[in-house]
């Protein structure tokens, strides 16, 4: 099941950025304040995309039609009905569109900033690969790609 926002884009034109979030059964307080905090993030820099994936991951009472996507042009619900964090990581992998994919805990509130300075360090460095909560990097260790 998935529950797009209207305006959702349906071509698969790989984007910049995927905003992926894995929830199951999560506490709605927690879940509202980190979509505000993702709707209230500063503009991308200018022709810049992004997508948002909310991976309802068995939720006894499904999230679809429970909460408010970020106003973000393609956003979506998916329903991954194999409980584990891995099987909705899995899906939200396949499900997908975004050059760089940012994971974000159902409890997590970003800095206004947080998207932009993803986006940064990943367009800075090529070889980039993983960054960790805290911003420090992991590159791929054969830079003679």
């Amino acid at each position: 099941m998935t529950q797009s926002n209207p305006g959702d884009m349906a071509s698969s034109e790989p984007i910049d950025l995927t905003i992926a979030i894995c929830a199951h059964n999560p506490r709605e307080d927690y879940l509202a304040e980190a979509l505000s905090a993702i709707a209230a993030q500063e503009p991308l820099p200018l022709g810049r995309t992004c997508e948002f994936l909310l991976i309802d991951n068995a939720s006894k009472a499904p999230l679809a039609g429970r909460v408010v996507l970020p106003p973000i042009t393609s956003a979506r619900i998916v329903r991954e009905e194999k409980l584990g964090l891995i099987h909705a990581r899995l899906r939200s992998f396949h499900e997908a569109r975004g050059r760089v994919i940012l994971y974000v805990d159902d409890d997590n509130v970003l800095r206004p900033d947080y998207l932009r300075e993803v986006l940064a360090a990943f367009n800075a460095d090529p070889f980039l690969a993983l960054l960790n909560e805290h911003g420090a990097p992991w590159a791929m260790q054969d830079r003679s790609v």
